[in-house]
């Protein structure tokens, strides 16, 4: 079902605010307002599917993508967001692009199917890859520098930060005008004494600080032209001419169907940045528009340039003009960015989403937002981005508080970005399960590729697209994710406690890291109380200052309601300064009886002025400590679980829904490996039915009620998670279901002995070339690939891949005048007779072998369609070399080579050596030390089965394996997959006799194009620049992980005392490490 704009009652504001969107709720989910069905559970549409960032990185071609639309949906996923990347080659939003828009928006409606735009040329958004700027000066990203250094001063120091290449980051141009100077007079301790503000006519003095407006200079990353001045609204809505009303012209129909909404992409100002020293020398770069002195004069009546300083150095007591200055170039930002984008969507019947940047802390949001849930509130699916498999919950909280409160119908996220190939179908779910439990539920995939093609292939691995071995078996964390979300959809969030936002506190303390000491200690109190009332099962909203009048804020019978949720208790967390506004709800709330807890110290200013009004206020006043604040919150919890241990539940997290008289209850453990046995108590009188989000099937539960709460145990496995359906107590809505069991399972005995089969032809990974330019008659010294074309670029003065360049589209496709030659030398013990080379650029590369050219053309493709193959002349055992002569230009690609065939490689170091390929010989552990360091394929283990008894209900499992996941047939068929702890399949029944067992690892491609110079262990974040590094964080070593299968299968079965003697484990000693 298509999702809808529903016109919903506009709250009245208490305050002028900007112009907000929620006069109309974009729904995604209608099908959630109707009655719960277990059709749509067990097999849920396009909107409850992942949305993955597809890639448009090479020239489109219209085959292309609708195969890959194809395959996107093969994968179990509901959309695609149409994303230009790194690459592109077709002009954007050229008559090309939008007919290759229009034609996959069709393929989707085609295949029920939801096609999602997205508004920038890479990212971040606004600039429509410099149309916007490229003509007109006024539109430009500004900053204000602030700078020890004059224009032209030639003793200034180079500093590092000024190279910022595919960001709107500040660095120093001098491409601008003076502003302001003063005379600056710190005292002995840093703080600021004096600030004077230089006349024009008066002369510099001594520790005079220059302000200078200025743009940063041009980027290659926004095609040669500029970022755009995002506090400024005349420049954003010819952002808007430029990119969203060539959309509705194309695909307007779909508008809020077909095209449910639009992503933006890290808008973003000039990052704050702080002196480290209070007396050190800096350039410091606040975020700046031309007319910002005088709406910032409009909103405060006073001169910022007067004393700007303030917001670099501390003073003694809190600065007005800090607290301000912050507090207006975040309403300008939003203003002028967020707001007239939502105002435009709105107005046009599509949705908003996207995800800001930096939003974790205190001290990132300030620096790069100013505050990051202000930023929310007129996207329509307010979103979030989290890479690394990073966990912030402060960042998710943000996001589902403004969107609960504003009656959203969720969260985006863009999940699962730089976690390299190796990443594996555990991660996906654990990584997708705790952001499901805090308000997740839409999950955009980082990132499907069109192509692998040049620097795309390390454009932020892993591809979660075709490129993947295991890309048909995505619909095992697809259907997992979309069956938890047609119950998360329901109703209303349970939520009863809300936490005052600290960040306007922390405002005051964004100084010199010397002075403003307490900075890293409030960020730490931010992330603690966050995990706390998250671990401990305390489900909570942020509230936002700023957002707070504008919602509407009323007391009754001790709740306090904001927007559309309603609190129970509100804790007010060590605030230095708050609001008056939010002061007067507050006293408004406990003169109601509502339970409000200060959590540490009263707020010694209102509104940044000293005040005693806080202190006064009738509350509970508790330690700054987890146990005092949990104990507090007793009364208001509505789920608490005990462990095996006694202890209360450490690393768990719920989201429980309303819907009706219904409940619906999400539980996961966000520890991947370690299982918790867990009593699990709910409030309330239920029954439950656990709703299987691997089978689509549900179950009764067996539950006990005492009081006024439920109970039930339930093991979670590492990455476990429980959906549940709860219905007041008693009923007779359960049925007939089938209970909830497990198998009570005892180890028989392992199987050892397999035969091991490849999907794929081995590989031997050539990417240490000698190269020669031109004519040259000498080979230069053996070097790596990508180093080979830094160097090659450096000697014919061309810029470096590695530093942000212009997109293909916008770059003159002139013929190369230069040539390369690269020579490739390997050694074999074994004839080759049949051995293929995958390459990129076949059809402008001539292909020697050991002299002769090869003249055949490609015959297929390996992993990507852009790498092509190419038949090899029979060779002998011996030493070889293979030749490739290309022409070299600016955007000419220097890539690995494969040779590709049946045999084994010898990895020694950085040494490989082609060695006979012995398959008998293969067995269970480590495949990468038996001949395939370098496979990119599958490894099917196949073993014999033997049941003794008539029938046997029998299980496997395997306890340790590197790979994505198992797949496992039995007797040929298809039974099932191993990904989850405990690493164990049910069989079911098995007759009397011997059973074939198939079990498929399933592989990535990591080693063959991941990082493998990247010494292991040293960053998660792997980018193009993992590919490129440097000193201790280069080897020549290549660094291959374990593969395959790594310790025996273990046959389970359900009687301890079975025809088979028990011998497994004999002799062992139950240990405690």
């Amino acid at each position: 079902m298509a999702p809808s704009i529903a016109e919903l009652p506009e709250p009245a504001p208490t305050v002028k605010q900007s112009k907000s969107t929620a006069g109309k709720s974009f729904d995604l989910f209608p099908q959630s307002r109707t009655a719960f069905s277990d059709t749509l559970f067990a097999n849920p549409s396009s909107e409850y599917r992942g949305t993955p960032l597809w890639s448009w990185n090479t020239k489109l071609d219209h085959d292309q993508l609708m195969r890959q639309i194809d395959q996107l949906q093969e994968m179990g996923l509901g959309g695609f967001h149409m994303h230009s990347r790194v690459g592109l080659d077709t002009p954007y939003l050229g008559d090309e692009y939008m007919k290759l828009v229009r034609a996959c928006v069709d393929r989707a409606k085609e295949k029920k199917m939801l096609a999602w735009l997205y508004d920038e040329d890479r990212w971040p958004s606004g600039a429509a890859g410099g149309l916007v700027t490229k003509d007109d000066d006024r539109f430009r990203s500004r900053h204000m520098l602030i700078t020890p250094w004059k224009y032209g001063d030639p003793n200034r120091p180079y500093q590092a930060e000024e190279n910022h290449s595919c960001s709107a980051v500040a660095s120093r141009s001098e491409l601008g005008f003076l502003a302001a100077r003063y005379a600056i007079k710190l005292d002995e301790d840093g703080f600021l004494v004096e600030s004077r503000r230089l006349a024009d006519d008066e002369a510099d003095c001594e520790d005079v600080w220059y302000a200078y407006v200025e743009t940063n200079p041009p980027s290659e990353w926004f095609n040669g032209s500029y970022y755009v001045d995002t506090l400024n609204a005349e420049a954003m809505q010819k952002f808007v001419d430029i990119t969203y009303e060539p959309y509705k012209k194309v695909v307007g129909d779909e508008f809020g169907k077909t095209v449910p909404a639009i992503f933006t992409d890290e808008p973003q100002f000039a990052l704050k940045n702080q002196l480290k020293l209070a007396h050190g020398k800096r350039d410091i770069f606040l975020p700046w528009t031309l007319d910002l002195t005088d709406s910032y004069k409009s909103a405060y009546g006073s001169d910022l340039l007067d004393s700007l300083p303030e917001v670099v150095w501390d003073i003694r007591g809190p600065s007005t003009t800090r607290y301000n200055y912050h507090d207006h170039v975040c309403t300008r930002f939003v203003g002028a960015f967020i707001d007239l984008l939502g105002d435009w969507c709105n107005n046009n019947g599509i949705a908003l989403t996207g995800h800001m940047m930096k939003e974790p802390t205190l001290r990132s949001q300030t620096s790069s937002l100013g505050e990051a849930m202000r930023c929310y509130k007129n996207m329509h699916l307010p979103g979030i981005d989290l890479l690394c498999d990073r966990r912030e919950f402060t960042t998710a909280k943000q996001a589902q508080s403004v969107s609960r409160q504003y009656g959203r119908c969720g969260v985006l996220s863009e999940i699962y970005g730089v976690t390299n190939w190796t990443f594996t179908f555990e991660g996906h779910k654990g990584a997708g399960d705790w952001q499901a439990a805090l308000g997740i539920n839409v999950r955009c995939h980082h990132l499907s590729w069109v192509t692998m093609a040049g620097e795309a292939k390390r454009d932020y691995p892993a591809a979660i697209g075709y490129q993947s071995p295991w890309y048909k078996e995505y619909p095992l964390i697809e259907n997992h994710f979309a069956r938890v979300h047609t119950a998360l959809t329901r109703g209303k969030a349970v939520v009863r406690v809300a936490v005052i936002h600290p960040i306007e506190s922390f405002w005051l303390s964004f100084g010199p890291n010397e002075t403003s000491i307490d900075q890293d200690e409030l960020d730490r109190q931010f992330l603690d109380l966050t995990d706390w009332l998250c671990y401990g099962l305390i489900d909570f909203d942020f509230i936002s200052e700023s957002l707070l009048p504008e919602q509407n804020p009323q007391t009754h019978g001790g709740k306090l309601k904001v927007g559309v949720q309603e609190y129970d208790a509100v804790i007010v967390p060590n605030l230095r300064t708050i609001r008056k506004t939010t002061l007067d709800v507050l006293e408004r709330f406990a003169a109601d009886n509502g339970k409000i807890i200060v959590a540490g110290e009263d707020a010694t200013l209102v509104q940044v002025e000293p005040s005693t009004r806080p202190k006064s206020l009738r509350a509970t006043r508790v330690p700054f400590t987890k146990l005092s604040i949990l104990q507090e919150l007793a009364n208001v919890r509505d789920v608490r679980i005990t462990l095996d241990s006694g202890l209360p539940g450490d690393l768990l997290l719920y989201q429980m829904r309303a819907d009706g008289d219904e409940r619906y209850l999400f539980l996961c453990n966000t520890d991947r490996f370690l299982p918790r046995q867990s009593q699990v108590d709910i409030r309330g009188r239920w029954s439950a039915t656990v709703l299987d989000t691997f089978s689509g099937r549900s179950y009764s539960l067996d539950t006990t009620q005492y009081g006024e709460w439920t109970r039930f145990d339930y093991k979670f496995s590492g990455a476990g998670s429980l959906l549940l359906r709860l219905y007041p107590s008693p009923t007779a809505a359960i049925g007939a279901l089938p209970p909830l069991t497990e198998p009570e399972w005892h180890v028989s005995h392992e199987l050892v002995d397999t035969s091991v089969s490849l999907s794929e032809p081995n590989v031997l990974l050539l990417d240490i070339a000698s190269h020669r330019i031109n004519d040259a008659q000498e080979w230069e010294e053996p070097e790596e690939i990508l180093r080979i074309d830094n160097i090659a670029r450096q000697k014919l003065g061309l810029r470096l891949k590695k530093d942000a360049f212009a997109q293909p589209w916008t770059t003159s496709k002139a013929t190369p005048t230069n040539k390369i030659s690269l020579q490739f030398k390997f050694q074999t013990t074994v004839d080759l007779p049949a051995s293929k080379l995958a390459l990129e650029d076949r059809a402008t590369t001539q292909i020697y072998l050991d002299g002769q050219l090869v003249p055949a053309d490609a015959d297929g493709w390996w992993v990507d369609e852009a790498i092509k193959t190419v038949p090899l002349p029979a060779i002998p055992a011996g030493s070889h070399e293979i030749v490739l002569t290309l022409p070299f230009g600016p955007m000419t690609n220097l890539e690995r080579i494969y040779l590709l065939g049946d045999f084994a490689v010898d990895l020694r170091g950085r040494k490989a050596t082609v060695v006979p390929l012995d398959l008998a010989k293969l067995a269970v552990g480590d495949y990468t030390r038996q001949g395939l360091p370098f496979y990119a394929g599958n490894v099917h283990y196949e073993f014999r089965l033997q049941i003794d008894a008539e029938t046997q209900r029998t299980a496997i499992q395997v306890p340790r394996f590197a790979a994505p996941l198992l797949a496992v047939e039995l007797d040929g068929k298809p039974v099932g997959k191993i990904a989850f702890q405990p690493h164990t399949l049910d069989l079911g029944d098995l007759a009397r006799g011997e059973h074939s067992l198939r079990i498929t690892a399933f592989g990535n491609r990591d080693h063959a194009f991941g990082a493998v110079h990247l010494p292991d262990g040293l960053t998660k974040w792997y980018g193009p620049d993992a590919f490129r590094t440097s000193a201790s964080w280069w080897s020549y070593e290549y660094t291959i992980r374990d593969m395959g299968l790594l310790t025996a299968v273990r046959v389970l079965t359900t009687n301890a005392d079975g025809p088979r003697e028990l011998k497994w484990d004999n002799g062992s000693i139950k240990g405690y490490l």
